[in-house]
């Protein structure tokens, strides 16, 4: 009997030996730019520490006092003549030049990295050489300038590409008020100065509770003025005035009046702006903010026809016009920087609640409590009033209501003075007779 053989179809010898070949040609290919990838990588990675040793050379000159940046490099290091890049005796005896450029030097001690002017630091395997240079900038001797120059070599070279970085830069320092041995660069002579005026942001607040009113508190704002400038090499003048005004919070802020005007003026050539600017506060009306519930409310009452205005100029002249009043009213005209800014309140802010006892038809109108009010300066102000205590007539009895709950707060009386829910009674005093209009006790405090 005969067994079948199976398929004898395959690769022949030529074959795998040219599928071998392309692989492999393949493979040397990635091999190569995957060198040569690591290689600018690792070359990059030299030359960006060289850049960055250079600029830490640079900086540390310049943080160096300039007095001592003009005496150069030390005679002691320069007499080792182991730099081939400094040329001895180039213009004279005891002259030393870099690139045409002749080296300031003495014998007083210099600071690093000027003496020595050379020095190396190993990084990642790699030694850096740092030399730096001072010379005289364009071989002038007399501009008090100097050209600084730090060059960066390293070993071992990274795929024989030059292995030097090289930077410059200029340093002068024009003269002025401080050291030149104890500061890196002169400070200009002019003194600085700073002057600010302004008052306070004056507020009244009212806090408390009210039966059924989503009330958490009413604040009365006065009016504000500020003006502030500062004079060095230029001048910068700043000023706003804001008017009064009033909020109410109850489950969110609601505002009236705060308007603002804003003035600005200065001298900078780098930035041209206003040499004089006068700006007005803008028309300001009366306004009434309420929250209410129940028989309850509080309301805010904002001033109405408040002024004010704001001045900012650099220069206080009569030509050009410029005028800039002082706290008397007087313009200025001296030509120095002025600022002005003045605000007055012009009608009265006030704060007031509608008060009820009760609740439903056993209600009984209080009447209305004016909490805080303050009134504009041409008026004595009233920043505080709270409801006289009615005495009864003769023969007449008080009126009392019995209440086993009867709570008063710590601030005595209005919207802080409350009743517990369960009171059937008033939730004021007994002495607090019911009246629709409560005479005003007053008392006068400072006008703002």
């Amino acid at each position: 009997m005969w067994r079948r053989r199976g398929s004898e179809s395959g690769f022949t010898l030529v074959e795998t030996l040219v599928a071998i070949g392309i692989i492999l040609t393949a493979l040397l290919a990635m091999a190569y730019t995957a060198t040569v990838g690591f290689g600018d990588i690792a070359l990059a990675k030299v030359r960006q520490t060289a850049t960055g040793l250079a600029n830490q050379t640079i900086e540390e000159v310049r943080a160096i006092a300039f007095d001592r940046v003009t005496h150069g490099l030390a005679n002691s290091d320069l007499s080792l003549g182991t730099d081939p890049n400094i040329l001895a005796n180039c213009e004279g005896s005891m002259t030393y030049c870099f690139r045409g450029e002749q080296i300031p030097h003495g014998s007083s001690s210099a600071l690093p990295p000027l003496a020595p002017h050379q020095s190396s630091v190993v990084l990642g395997g790699v030694t850096y050489s740092i030399s730096t240079y001072i010379t005289n900038y364009l071989d002038d001797l007399t501009s008090n300038t100097y050209r600084l120059t730090v060059v960066v070599s390293w070993t071992p070279k990274v795929r024989g590409v030059l292995s030097t970085i090289e930077l410059q830069t200029i340093v002068n320092s024009p003269s002025g008020c401080l050291s030149s041995a104890t500061h890196p660069f002169a400070a200009p002579c002019q003194p600085f100065l700073y002057a600010n005026a302004g008052s306070g942001e004056g507020s009244i607040q009212v806090t408390g509770s009210l039966q059924s009113v989503a009330f958490s508190d009413a604040t009365l704002w006065a009016a504000q003025p500020n003006s502030n400038l500062q004079v060095e090499q230029i001048s910068a003048v700043q000023g706003y005035s804001v008017s009064s005004g009033a909020d109410l919070t109850t489950t969110s802020e609601q505002d009236l009046g705060r308007q603002r005007a804003s003035s600005a003026a200065d001298n900078d050539p780098s930035q041209p702006g206003l040499d004089f600017q006068t700006v007005s506060l803008p028309a300001q009306a009366t306004g009434t903010l309420t929250a209410s519930g129940g028989h309850n409310s509080i309301s805010v009452t904002s001033s109405g026809g408040d002024t004010g205005s704001s001045t900012s100029t650099t220069s206080a002249t009569i030509s050009p016009s410029h005028p800039c009043p002082d706290t008397l009213g007087v313009n200025q005209t001296d030509g120095y920087p002025c600022g002005n800014s003045k605000t007055k309140q012009g009608g009265t802010m006030s704060s007031a609640a509608v008060l009820n006892d009760g609740t439903g038809n056993n209600s009984m109108n209080l009447g209305t409590a004016t909490i805080p009010r303050s009134d504009g300066p041409d008026t004595s102000s009233r920043s505080r009033t709270s409801p006289t205590r009615r005495r009864p007539r003769p023969g007449s009895r008080r009126r009392r209501h019995r209440s086993p709950h009867r709570e008063r707060s710590s601030t005595g009386t209005g919207p802080a003075t409350r009743a517990s829910p369960s009171s059937r009674g008033p939730a004021f005093p007994w002495w607090w007779a019911p009246s629709p209009s409560p005479t005003p006790r007053t008392a006068t405090e400072p006008r703002w």
